[in-house]
């Protein structure tokens, strides 16, 4: 996991008192485990979507869906999990809408002159956002599935069988969708970026 898990880890002792008290529509307690997953959840929009402004909106509906539901939220079940489902769902659901909005597939068709803006410089040390930049260019052209493992497993250090109860299918539908997407980032880095490809 990223350098955030120390903080993030779910259903410890305190959190899990955290999450009682919001199940008896304790504000200020709600207000505390917001500011504990805040950070985590825009991220992981963020890196879905590639879209800031979205992922802002798509943590604020986060957040109020959590408001709604926390209740509902059973004992025994690992609340990080059941978070994170919901703000993959949302990026999810963004990038339907997206590509519907498009007229259907992401093409790459014109991908080229759209990664001549970024110029990368072998000869300087190697930037995460010049990094975050390409792989939000390339990522574009993914399914919304793939793009959703990717970002879980290579970026926020999910095990594969974490990402499955995330996204509620099977291992091996995971494992499918991470080979598919790295098989095409590679392909386009190799392509475009080889100086890069040791990073994919």
């Amino acid at each position: 996991m990223d350098k955030f898990d120390k903080r993030w880890e779910g259903n410890s002792e305190e959190e899990g008192l955290l999450i009682k008290r919001c199940q008896r529509g304790e504000w200020l307690a709600f207000e505390e485990l917001v500011e504990r997953k805040r950070q985590r959840i825009f991220w992981i929009a963020y890196q879905i979507t590639g879209d800031e402004e979205c992922a802002l909106d798509i943590t604020q509906e986060t957040f109020i869906k959590l408001w709604k539901s926390i209740g509902k939220f059973q004992r025994g079940r690992k609340f990080d999990t059941w978070l994170y489902r919901m703000v993959v769902n949302g990026s999810i659901d963004f990038l339907r809408k997206k590509k519907r909005a498009s007229g259907g597939v992401f093409a790459v068709e014109g991908m080229a002159e759209e990664l001549s803006s970024i110029q990368p410089n072998a000869e300087k040390k190697l930037l995460i956002k010049e990094l975050q930049e390409i792989f939000n260019c390339l990522a574009s052209r993914l399914p919304p599935k793939q793009r959703a493992a990717f970002v879980l497993r290579e970026i926020h250090g999910f095990s594969i069988q974490e990402i499955a109860k995330i996204m509620k299918t099977t291992q091996s539908t995971i494992r499918n969708n991470l080979w598919l997407a790295k098989q095409f980032l590679r392909e386009q880095i190799k392509r475009h970026f080889p100086e890069y490809i040791t990073w994919i």
